[in-house]
């Protein structure tokens, strides 16, 4: 069953914020750190691939990333592009 997700930057205040979101969202396991490495590995082990993810203000994310926003932009591409099933939504 396919499931959808909804991230809104707009209420993220720190990447910290956003790793938390996440983790809250996809009802990541005790062992997920926050960073991208870890939440690569979740997705990849324990996420269902069975999902569209809908970010709004993908724009307004990237900058509170800065000089990490090359990564997480790479890190939803390999989302996109590695992973069978995900659909990003980017807003």
């Amino acid at each position: 069953m396919r499931r959808e997700f909804y991230l809104d930057a707009n209420n993220l205040c720190s990447k910290e914020d956003f790793f938390i979101e996440l983790g809250r969202l996809f009802d990541l396991p005790n062992y997920y750190e926050h960073n991208l490495d870890s939440l690569w590995d979740c997705f990849i082990s324990y996420i269902n691939p069975q999902f569209t993810l809908v970010i709004n203000n993908y724009e307004g994310l990237l900058r509170m990333f800065k000089e990490d926003s090359t990564g997480l932009d790479e890190f939803f591409s390999k989302i996109e592009n590695d992973l069978i099933g995900p659909t990003l939504m980017k807003n």
